[in-house]
């Protein structure tokens, strides 16, 4: 059976402390470039200090019986940690100055502090203010490397011409003294040169990348921004559409319609302005139905009252007929009946009375 192997985290998890110590906080993907590089040169910055804390350490226990040494060595140590202090706030530039201080102070005192002088053997010192070249060039602008690389060949040329070398190294001086500072300078001029190089094209590098993610992100929101126009379009013809169709079932008469937009819709102001209207025109006729019943009602109702009022005549003419006719019968002058009609049932019984006299009189 194969063993699964899972990776070791242990490196980064020790970078992601350093950084947490020594490098400047992070800032979110959006960040201008300014700060995102500000935030890069920290964390270079911090790895460049661990190092010089490093070289700076190393020589301690060697040096426990030379006061004046392991003094100047701890004075190096505590600027350096308050170099770590500063580039963790963020101030690179004087993190830089600060290290490229404490780097040619260092190796300058210790060339001048030497027993009996600087010897053949302390030569190599003199490659070792190459470190300030590179702290400058990762630190600062890359122009300042330079700067410093002029500054170290002045000390090269001070020292050396100085009365700080040992009799054996002005002896050596005397015979190939040329060879040596030449050496010595030009190692200077050569790191300097490429440092520059590397890190202005690596700068470059970093800023042509930097655009190209803008470019990246520029296209990227047009292409959100065309989509959004195609679907506010797309919204905007179906909305428009509904609408007409809302509208054309309206003219026909049909009110219980709605437009149905969502709020997602460029139109649903528009939609939930024509569903009030249509709202309230379904309230209007629904009025309308309700006054239209109420008026036939009330046609109804003044025509009932018409014949009420009808019968109420007819019944006072048929009162009045009988009256008159009761009269004439108590008389005995049913004969006397008027011959105009009344318009009432009295005038059938009046009538046939009459025609029951006729009769009885052609009998007698």
């Amino acid at each position: 059976m194969k063993s699964r192997t899972f990776p070791n985290h242990q490196g980064l998890n020790l970078a992601h402390w350093w950084y947490s110590l020594a490098a400047p906080r992070e800032v979110p993907p959006h960040a201008s470039f300014k700060q995102r590089e500000a935030v890069r040169r920290g964390r270079t910055a911090s790895w460049i200090l661990l190092i010089v804390i490093l070289l700076v350490l190393l020589p301690i226990p060697g040096v426990l019986g030379k006061p004046t040494v392991l003094t100047t060595l701890l004075v190096v140590l505590a600027i350096d940690l308050v170099a770590v202090y500063l580039n963790r706030l963020g101030k690179i530039a004087a993190t830089g100055i600060l290290t490229i201080i404490t780097i040619e102070a260092g190796l300058l005192g210790t060339l001048l502090t030497l027993p009996g002088g600087a010897g053949p053997s302390d030569l190599p010192l003199f490659d070792l203010m190459t470190q300030a070249e590179i702290v400058a060039v990762a630190m600062l602008a890359p122009g300042w490397v330079f700067a410093i690389m002029g500054l170290n060949i002045v000390i090269i040329l001070g020292v050396l011409r100085s009365g700080a070398v040992s009799p054996e190294l002005s002896h050596l001086l005397a015979i190939t003294g040329s060879t040596i500072i030449v050496q010595a300078i030009n190692l200077q001029i050569i790191i300097g040169i490429f440092a520059f190089i590397l890190v202005r094209s690596a700068n470059l590098a970093i800023l042509r990348l930097d655009r190209a993610e803008e470019i990246v992100a520029l296209e990227k929101a047009e292409i959100e921004r065309q989509e959004r126009e195609i679907e506010q379009k797309r919204q905007l013809d179906q909305g428009i559409e509904q609408i007409l169709q809302v509208l054309l079932a309206t003219s026909n008469g049909n009110f219980e319609v709605q437009a149905p937009v969502s709020q997602e819709n460029v139109l649903w102001r528009i939609a939930y302005a024509l569903n009030n209207l249509l709202a309230r025109l379904r309230s209007l006729k629904r009025e309308e139905v309700e006054l239209e019943r109420a008026r036939k009602e009330i046609y109804a109702l003044r025509m009932a009252l018409q014949k009420r009022d009808e019968s109420v005549d007819r019944l006072e003419q048929t009162e009045k007929a009988a009256r008159c006719f009761i009269e004439s019968i108590q008389s005995g002058k049913i004969t006397a009946v008027p011959i105009g009609r009344s318009g009432t049932v009295i005038d059938n019984i009046a009538t046939a009375l009459r025609t029951a006299q006729l009769n009885a009189r052609v009998r007698q």
